[in-house]
């Protein structure tokens, strides 16, 4: 069994980050409101909050579907954690590079 407080915390700190660095939890619910319905609707709440509820998660990595919200993330300021399945895949936004070109087309030819 896993739990998951414990692969969240361990993919932050693979990935040199803490619980510090999160901003905010997004998951998405079975929305209430006549615009989203009959879809779900994006919501976040606070780390802490999080914390709580996953101490106490453990689920089986042979089975997909452990029943969590879905689109689960965890988010900080230039960087988020998608749980993918059942395990957290770390993003970082791209930076600019530095050399700039005028491309003339975008195919390889």
């Amino acid at each position: 069994m896993h739990n998951l407080l414990k692969e969240a915390i361990e993919c932050l700190t693979q990935n040199n980050k803490n619980p510090s660095d999160v901003l905010w939890i997004g998951v998405s619910i079975r929305s209430t409101n006549d615009e989203y319905w009959p879809g779900l609707e994006p919501v976040h709440f606070e780390w802490r909050e999080f914390e709580a509820l996953a101490s106490s998660y453990d689920y089986d990595v042979e089975n997909c579907d452990d029943g969590l919200l879905p689109r689960l993330i965890i988010v900080g300021e230039d960087w988020w954690i998608e749980r993918i399945g059942v395990y957290f895949d770390f993003k970082k936004y791209p930076e600019k590079p530095r050399r700039q070109i005028h491309p003339t087309s975008l195919t390889r030819e």
